[in-house]
């Protein structure tokens, strides 16, 4: 088995699969993430770990946009307010990884 087909199977799919490996124990009490876990070292598959990044200096540029859309809102340039918007909707998506 490869890694995409193992990420797309369900937990039952995945306990059955784990229940081949000899000397396993415990499979019906493991969730999903142990399972594929115990899996990927079967199969040898290694795992893709992200690293947490640090979202510091993007929280401070999004502090400092909503300072600047508070501006351009005062200016009522709503070309620019929207530009500004945009820019603070996708830092936003940028902290959630």
């Amino acid at each position: 088995m490869d890694k995409q087909a193992l990420l797309k199977l369900t937990v039952v799919k995945l306990r059955e699969e784990a229940l081949k490996i000899p000397n396993i124990s415990g499979v019906h009490g493991m969730n999903k993430q142990t399972l594929l876990d115990v899996l990927f070292d079967h199969f040898g598959i290694p795992k893709d770990v992200k690293e947490r990044k640090d979202h510091g200096e993007l929280k401070k540029q999004i502090v400092d946009l909503r300072a600047k859309k508070a501006e351009v809102r005062a200016t009522g340039d709503k070309k620019q307010l929207k530009k500004v918007a945009k820019r603070l909707h996708n830092l936003k998506r940028r902290t959630r990884d």
